[in-house]
């Protein structure tokens, strides 16, 4: 089985799917991240996975390789509406600036 698993960093799918397919077969991983990939090599390593191939790349343009992939899993990066509140308490208050990003994202 040939997987593409696209936005992969910091590797926690792929190391999953490679459990899931007992280390047989081949993953592609891509992220855009070269320090993310860096901790993807890290966690690719820590978990003894050896079918997982790192690709730096950027999903939004093509691939710089042509793969015949079973399965493609594409986990993008949100727009961070799920640690609002951490923001706030980083921030200390409520910037109109980033009400403003945040609407944009949100409709």
């Amino acid at each position: 089985m040939t997987v593409l698993d696209i936005c992969a960093a910091p590797g926690a799918k792929t190391t999953y799917l490679a459990q899931l397919m007992p280390n047989q077969g081949v993953i592609y991983s891509l992220d855009y991240s070269k320090r993310r990939m860096h901790v993807w090599r890290q966690e690719v390593g820590r978990m003894w996975v050896n079918i997982a191939e790192p690709v730096i790349g950027d999903a939004r343009n093509p691939l710089p390789f042509n793969v015949d992939a079973d399965v493609v899993i594409l986990d993008p990066p949100c727009t961070s509406t799920g640690v609002f509140a951490k923001l706030l308490q980083l921030n200390g208050d409520l910037h109109p600036s980033l009400l403003k990003k945040w609407r944009r994202f949100n409709g």
